[in-house]
């Protein structure tokens, strides 16, 4: 694993954004802002947070219905879920959706493979929401000079940052729908293979695209988009309530600004963590909710203050409580 390029390329991209994050800040007022802030609102925030995940424990309840024999109960999965995520926030190169995948296959009847694949169609649908998130963002923010800025931040033509967080998402969903209707040319293509090697690619391939059938279906494919709805709306309450602990509300007045920036800030971020970085998305995901809010006016403190604090309520309480599932199941 440490001569993966992969990990190294994710640890230096998170260096970078973490040494650009740095920049922009002074650490003294952030420690003020830190010391200050009213943190029993991440009580709530905490509370929902784990709501969102039971709501992606049902959208993959409902992803995995088409490759399993066996009703798998809401309880179990969502503990399966929770492990899946607290290794992805200690591991580099999202290495937790193989450990989710392979974890469910340890306690259920079920491809490894298949689930994987349910596991890809998730990451894309969540792209596609926090896409949705951006345009509906658009009707009370000017996203141009907002990407304008970001591009100033990161020292890139700011059409990079829209073309960049859109064009691989899109990419991806119309590779998946493609896959999922391919079933029938596998052998074709894996024909140039020797006898033995072309077995297991075969029978890898079938498994892998037996988790994507439910792509086939354009009402499966809206009903996956609608169950992806609620755990960002979710996610993005959590947003807006650990900015109550920061004052982000007396910041930013008015209920639909503040609802456009926490949005904006929803979306950026947990976009920017979709690329290789290191464990949990650290630096990215800081870097841009920082000069998210530096654009809408927010000071520095604040705005840096509520990076940090924000990654932390959503990385540490799953990682802590994903811990607790393995030691009860002895692994």
């Amino acid at each position: 694993m440490l001569r993966s390029r992969r990990l190294w390329l994710g640890i230096i991209v998170s260096f970078i954004f973490i040494l650009m994050f740095l920049l922009q800040v002074d650490l003294s007022s952030m420690w003020d802002s830190l010391k200050n802030a009213r943190y029993i609102y991440l009580i709530p925030a905490i509370s929902i947070y784990f709501i969102s995940v039971f709501f992606r424990t049902l959208r993959w309840k409902y992803l995995l219905r088409p490759i399993t024999d066996e009703e798998i109960g809401m309880v179990k999965l969502y503990r399966v879920v929770v492990v899946g995520y607290m290794a992805n926030n200690i591991l580099p190169v999202r290495l937790g959706e193989f450990v989710r995948s392979y974890y469910l296959g340890r306690k259920m009847n079920v491809s490894a493979t298949s689930t994987l694949a349910t596991i890809v169609i998730e990451r894309v649908f969540d792209g596609l929401v926090l896409l949705f998130f951006l345009l509906i963002t658009a009707l009370s923010i000017p996203m141009s000079s907002t990407f304008k800025g970001l591009g100033d931040a990161l020292g890139v033509p700011w059409l990079l940052i829209p073309l960049g967080l859109s064009i691989p998402f899109l990419i991806a969903i119309g590779v998946l729908f493609n896959l999922a209707h391919f079933s029938n040319r596998i052998n074709h293509f894996f024909q140039s293979a020797p006898p033995q090697l072309r077995e297991r690619l075969v029978k890898l391939a079938s498994f892998f695209i037996q988790g994507l059938l439910i792509l086939r279906s354009p009402k499966q494919i809206s009903r996956i988009f609608l169950l992806s709805l609620p755990i960002w709306l979710s996610e993005a309450l959590m947003y807006l309530l650990v900015g109550y602990s920061f004052g982000l509300n007396e910041v930013i007045p008015g209920i639909v600004q503040i609802t456009s920036v926490i949005l904006l800030v929803t979306a950026v971020a947990n976009l920017s963590i979709a690329f290789p970085s290191s464990p949990g998305g650290i630096g990215p995901f800081e870097f841009f909710t920082l000069t998210i809010l530096l654009l809408v006016g927010v000071h520095e403190s604040i705005a840096s203050a509520y990076a940090l604090a924000l990654h932390a309520t959503v990385l540490v309480p799953v990682t802590i409580l994903g811990f607790i599932v393995l030691w009860l199941d002895n692994l």
